[in-house]
């Protein structure tokens, strides 16, 4: 028939041959919070999602593409963070295409963290 089988992957950096002490002083991504909560919204709304992004490592991290399970979401250009430093990741997400009730979509943020190479968030609600 006419049935279409749909074939993702993921690259991460491979970071298997550093030493401990080369892995220890890499960038270490942590999410202020690892699910966003949009709440009820009427179809057609925009909603903007903003995680907090923070940079617990010891070298920059770098965010090299954001990949979200819908098209219906974008995420804005995030820049590297030093050590130590905080940003903000932000998600436009519209509903106008989406299916009515329950809403969850991921987020896969691909770092050149050794420690967390992909680190998932989530954006979740209700579309009315």
């Amino acid at each position: 028939g006419s049935e279409k089988v749909g074939i993702f992957t993921v690259t991460k950096e491979d970071f298997s041959s550093w030493s401990k002490e080369e892995r220890d002083r890499g960038s270490q991504p942590m999410a202020d919070v690892s699910t966003f909560e949009i709440g009820k919204v009427r179809k057609g709304t925009k909603v903007e999602a903003v995680f907090g992004i923070s940079n617990r490592g010891k070298s920059t991290l770098r965010i090299h593409k954001v990949d979200t399970d819908t098209p219906h979401a974008s995420v804005a250009p995030f820049a590297d963070l030093k050590p130590g430093e905080k940003g903000s990741l932000k998600v436009s997400l519209d509903t106008a295409e989406m299916p009515s009730g329950e809403v969850l979509v991921l987020l896969s943020l691909i770092t050149n963290s050794p420690l967390r190479p992909i680190m998932n968030l989530y954006v979740t609600g209700w579309i009315e």
